[in-house]
């Protein structure tokens, strides 16, 4: 077959599911290692995409440095010193050549320095190509990076001496980054031709999308900076497109094939529930509230994400659909991903509720056997209305007797699974999402796409704001004073130590984490 010199002779007819190991240079020992990789046919392989690139372009060299001007430079690495011990401080310098090989200037050294990261040492070798990241201070007439990113270059595939964008690829043991990067490229050139393009030509050029056949090989092997960034626009787009796709299906299949009980808020149902809530609810809580009202009305689930900042008043909307439930006869189930914001929840609840006939109870995971034994008999039988709980409520012998409600506070704390097994009986649940979380429209779409949403913007008369304030390095001081001063008051404050790179060495955490007390432990507290 023409263009299809690369596959192996004893291969089967080539097509998208042909098995790696007859693609040419796998084998049988290789296609295990890809196996680990979940790289089974030729296709998995065109659709594994690099997960970074080695750029190449623009390299500076040591003549071009200046202080605090972010650069990248290739060289090797000549000479390794650690100072300190692993259990205390410690200075790793690194000490790098540059300018070398296909490089006509001078060779000149740089040296990286890492201070308490002593994981670092066995990452380097000498002799090892590198490609560091950084900005750079002149310190007695040598360039030195603090903490700068380093990318390993592997150079034994002699054609990737000619590409300035190198793939970066997952790895197991045993397979290197050239051999991978080879598999890839014997696939482009004999299986591209067998894809088929999923957008119509009209489509394409509307939205300014690179054809199938052009973007994967920009992707895997960019002739250009701006061709990577059209062929990854390209499969982000079409990634998005069959989510949205398939949400949208979702939806649809619910709506048509979905079956849920009609709770309809009629004039007396909302008499009666108003009357429990002994303030004025905001603008947006009545938004909210007469769409969940719309969305449990119908005789399919309700799919709705509630949303709004802590203090906004979600809790007062989701008691309103709780006691919409019961005032129809059905249990509702409210589920925090803590036991503390459980019990927040089942307080706020008990207030409300304190002159009502509303039978609940608290399902977390510490209850007296004897305790648990008798509230699960009572949700079976139905003589709980209303259960607040943790993912204890998920466990398989919790048997609601007539479930009409699901409220999911944080729902990205629980996962699919869980959540789907509240679903079970032959009418599913009216479902309702809580979040803190500001989520933009965009993400919103993206992650909740299957939901409905509703958004409460304002707060409660009385609520005070929530201040917020970005300060630069030159402020740091300031900071820790009125830190040290709110403490003295009585207060109390957080501080999150944010890890800038993954690191596997827990020693790299308790060292952020030491230094930041020190700054707050600097002065009377």
């Amino acid at each position: 077959m023409p263009g299809m010199s690369h596959v192996a002779a004893n291969s089967p007819q080539p097509s998208l599911t042909t098995p790696v190991q007859f693609l040419k240079g796998v084998g049988p020992h290789r296609a295990e290692l890809l196996a680990k990789l979940e790289l089974f046919t030729a296709a998995d392989v065109l659709f594994f995409f690099p997960r970074d690139y080695q750029d190449l372009t623009d390299l500076a060299t040591v003549a071009d440095l200046q202080e605090d001007v972010l650069v990248r430079l290739r060289g090797r690495v000549v000479e390794i010193s650690m100072r300190g011990n692993r259990a205390g401080r410690s200075v790793l310098g690194v000490l790098i050549q540059c300018g070398e090989g296909d490089d006509p200037r001078p060779t000149e050294m740089i040296r990286g320095m890492w201070f308490n990261m002593p994981h670092m040492l066995g990452r380097f070798k000498e002799g090892q190509r590198v490609l560091i990241s950084g900005k750079a201070k002149n310190r007695g007439g040598r360039w030195e990076f603090s903490h700068p990113r380093v990318q390993w270059i592997e150079q034994d595939d002699p054609s990737d001496a000619s590409r300035k964008l190198l793939p970066i690829y997952p790895l197991t043991e045993g397979l290197g980054q050239p051999h991978l990067r080879r598999i890839v490229e014997t696939c482009l050139e004999n299986f591209l031709g067998l894809l088929d393009e999923v957008f119509p030509p009209e489509f394409l050029q509307q939205h300014d999308l690179a054809p199938l056949r052009e973007a994967l090989p920009e992707i895997h092997f960019p002739t250009s900076r701006e061709a990577l960034e059209r062929s990854r626009r390209r499969f982000v787009y079409q990634e998005l497109f069959i989510l949205q796709l398939a949400l949208a299906v979702r939806r649809l299949r619910l709506q048509v094939e979905g079956s849920a009980p009609q709770l309809e808020a009629t004039a007396k149902i909302e008499s009666r529930i108003r009357r429990l809530f002994p303030f004025e609810l905001t603008p947006g809580q009545n938004t909210a509230i007469a769409e969940i009202a719309a969305d449990m009305g119908r005789h399919y689930p309700m799919n709705r994400l509630l949303q709004g900042e802590v203090g906004s008043g979600k809790t007062i909307v989701a008691v309103y659909a709780v006691l919409l439930a019961v005032a129809h006869g059905k249990q509702a189930a409210i589920m925090a991903p803590t036991e503390v914001l459980a019990r927040q929840h089942a307080r706020t609840l008990g207030k409300l509720l304190s002159e009502s006939r509303v039978r609940w109870a608290t399902l977390v995971g510490g209850l007296p056997a004897a305790e648990r034994r008798k509230l699960l008999e009572d949700v079976k039988s139905g003589e709980l209305d209303v259960v607040i709980g943790t993912q204890a409520i998920l466990q398989e012998d919790v048997e609601f007797a007539k479930l009409g409600l699901v409220v999911v506070d944080e729902q990205h704390k629980f996962g699919v699974r869980q959540r789907a097994q509240l679903r079970k009986a032959a009418q599913a649940p009216h479902y309702l999402v809580m979040t803190a979380t500001p989520i933009p429209r965009s993400v919103t779409l993206t992650l909740f796409g299957d939901l409905e949403v509703s958004t409460i913007r304002d707060a409660p008369p009385g609520r005070q704001p929530v201040k917020t304030y970005l300060a630069d390095d030159s402020l740091r001081d300031r900071w820790w004073d009125f830190v040290r001063k709110k403490l003295k008051e009585g207060r109390q404050a957080y501080v999150i130590a944010p890890r800038v790179e993954a690191s596997d060495d827990p020693d790299d955490d308790r060292a952020s984490v030491a230094a930041m007390y020190e700054s707050l432990a600097n002065g009377p507290l």
